[in-house]
């Protein structure tokens, strides 16, 4: 399986502080079966440049592979960036993409208004050439009141990502939802430590077996294998949300 979203690079974001942290949180995903890792420092372009963003990504990884022991996974560099007017500053953006693809994750800002989202992530796609994939989808409050609005990501080009992680807090019974709706294309465990954000994904597919929808796993798997390999990926027509469903 594949997971699109990990922060496991030390001394680099909010995720481990140390090199031996960052080991052990790739101990936990093999021994639930991760083998292939989009490793997604969170990149904000308020607070540095791309230039300094990926020297130090670089660095980071070098430091983590040399001190791998054995390395049984298949990493590719990427990043989480923070979707942000002062981002198309920038000529490219091509080094914040998920390795040699045309897709990148992107966080959303929904303090303003989701006109201007909409409007930000077409400029991404047609100004940039960019497959944005939404992160952690179930995180945003205003998906949760106007959940059809995902609609018009996916309509745009988008790929939605949730947090294997979402089963343990109260976006467990809406990441279902959005599941059996087909508004969810990619997972990503989204783990950051050993601790209070730790690698969670077997708990995730048990979870999904109890709901009748272990179908699921195999389609993000074939879904991140062809973004992996830069393909289009063939999505399932979304079935909007009827107006007593939504939350």
């Amino acid at each position: 399986m594949i997971d699109f979203h990990a922060h496991i690079l030390p001394n680099i974001d909010d995720g481990p502080s140390s090199i031996e942290e960052s080991v052990q949180m790739l101990k936990s995903l093999k021994s639930q079966g991760i083998t292939d890792i989009v490793l997604t420092p969170h990149y904000y372009c308020l607070k540095e440049s791309i230039d300094i963003f990926v020297d130090q990504r670089d660095k980071s990884f070098e430091a983590l592979v040399e001190a791998l022991a054995d390395n049984d996974f298949s990493f590719t560099l990427g990043s989480e960036v923070l979707l942000h007017k002062n981002l198309f500053l920038n000529p490219d953006l091509d080094r914040l993409k998920i390795g040699n693809t045309n897709y990148m994750l992107v966080e959303l800002n929904l303090a303003g208004n989701i006109e201007q989202t909409l409007y930000n992530i077409e400029q991404l796609i047609y100004s940039y050439n960019i497959i944005p994939i939404i992160s952690h989808v179930e995180n945003y409050s205003y998906f949760k009141r106007v959940p059809n609005t995902i609609i018009d990501l996916i309509e745009l080009g988008c790929l939605i990502q949730i947090n294997t992680c979402s089963i343990n807090n109260l976006n467990r019974c809406f990441i279902q939802k959005l599941i059996k709706h087909n508004f969810v294309h990619l997972i990503g465990t989204d783990c950051h430590n050993c601790s209070t954000r730790k690698p969670v994904y077997r708990e995730f597919a048990q979870f999904l077996d109890k709901k009748g929808l272990g179908w699921f796993l195999n389609y993000a798997k074939e879904n991140g294998a062809n973004v992996l390999k830069n393909n289009r990926v063939r999505i399932k027509e979304p079935i909007p949300f009827k107006r007593s469903l939504i939350f």
